[in-house]
């Protein structure tokens, strides 16, 4: 089995685990156009592509497998949790901040080392987001578990 053929096997285990459908799942092997990314194989180097409208918008190295999948799993997640605050809004809250909490809750059942990750990766989005619009206890506790999970790692 190629290695493109392992991790497309590998990112259709993830998007069960965290319910991503369809326009959710990054290809692999080819390219959609429509600004999901995908993962490419060029002269031995795997590649995280995203084309949109036939326009190349971005082309990143990647250093493993383990990158991939683990680039494909923020991406996964990030869709399913907009799909999911879109549907649970909650009063006094900020539509981003019930996102990246579902993000993180989604992470977190997939693999400890990704969900710390996307803790910091979420976590300076929160605090981008808390200058601009101010906090509420809702985004406290949302901000400290990101603080928390990236102080133990």
């Amino acid at each position: 089995m190629s290695e493109l053929d392992e991790i497309e096997r590998h990112i259709a285990l993830l998007a069960q685990q965290v319910g991503a459908q369809g326009p959710e799942v990054p290809t692999v092997g080819f390219s959609t156009h429509t600004g999901l990314p995908c993962v490419l194989e060029d002269e031995g180097v795997l590649i995280w592509l995203t084309m949109d409208s036939g326009r190349e918008v971005s082309r990143e190295p990647l250093t493993s497998r383990d990158e991939a999948l683990y680039r494909a799993l923020d991406t996964m997640t990030h869709a399913v949790a907009r799909r999911y605050a879109t549907d649970h809004q909650v009063p006094g809250v900020p539509y981003w901040a019930v996102l990246f909490k579902r993000q993180l809750e989604l992470a977190r059942a997939v693999d400890p080392r990704w969900y710390v990750r996307i803790c910091v990766q979420i976590g300076r989005k929160i605090e981008e987001n808390v200058k601009r619009a101010g906090s509420n206890s809702y985004i406290r506790e949302l901000l400290e578990e990101c603080r928390s999970v990236v102080s133990e790692d």
